[in-house]
């Protein structure tokens, strides 16, 4: 089964703009950080800076998710079922074709 172009470049598009909100945290905490620093000289920290960083990375996390699926790029964690024989997970592993 194709699919669509239009699903592909909405999932690279969310992808990009989880990447540019990364670079947005980055700048935010540097910001913040520094005003912390110059207090003394009448600056302070980005009022709700936290929480801000909170909420984006949160949306960040989950825009690539997309992507990740389209690609079969997600991680797998196998900690449970590696404690099984080989040949024995059944159905709770997936294939490459599924």
């Amino acid at each position: 089964m194709r699919r669509s172009a239009a699903i592909e470049w909405l999932a690279r598009a969310l992808a990009i703009l989880g990447g540019l909100v990364l670079v947005v945290i980055t700048l935010l905490i540097v910001v913040s950080i520094t005003g912390r620093g110059l207090v003394r000289q009448g600056l302070g920290p980005i009022p709700g800076d936290f929480e801000l960083v909170e909420a984006m990375t949160a949306f960040a996390v989950f825009s690539f998710l997309p992507w990740c699926q389209l690609q079969r790029a997600h991680a797998t964690v196998d900690v449970f079922t590696s404690f099984f024989p080989t040949g024995s997970t059944g159905s709770s592993t997936c294939s490459p074709s599924c």
